[in-house]
């Protein structure tokens, strides 16, 4: 995916680096820092517990009371689901 900004960032007092200006699409990162020195952001959006469906919550629910009791499937091999992702779900 081709940059839409490239710049220069200092780190301030704080050691905080300053997204600038329409760059900051979002509030809450994912921050990953890699071995080779580069750092993603990745963005991430919360959502509020009052805006998740009755119906979605109940399902969640039984199936954490499945899993408390020792009832769960077979894990689901993600990399036949998602083939050419990285384990953190990025393109490879």
């Amino acid at each position: 995916m081709p940059a839409t900004a490239d710049y220069t960032a200092k780190l301030d007092t704080k050691r905080r680096i300053l997204l600038r200006g329409d760059d900051a699409l979002y509030d809450q990162y994912q921050v990953r820092h890699r071995d080779d020195g580069v750092i993603e952001l990745r963005p991430q959006v919360t959502v509020d517990v009052a805006s998740i469906s009755a119906r979605t919550l109940a399902t969640i629910e039984r199936s954490m009371e499945a899993l408390e009791r020792g009832e769960a499937s077979a894990p689901v091999d993600l990399d036949e689901t998602f083939p050419g992702l990285d384990d953190d779900g990025a393109p490879a």
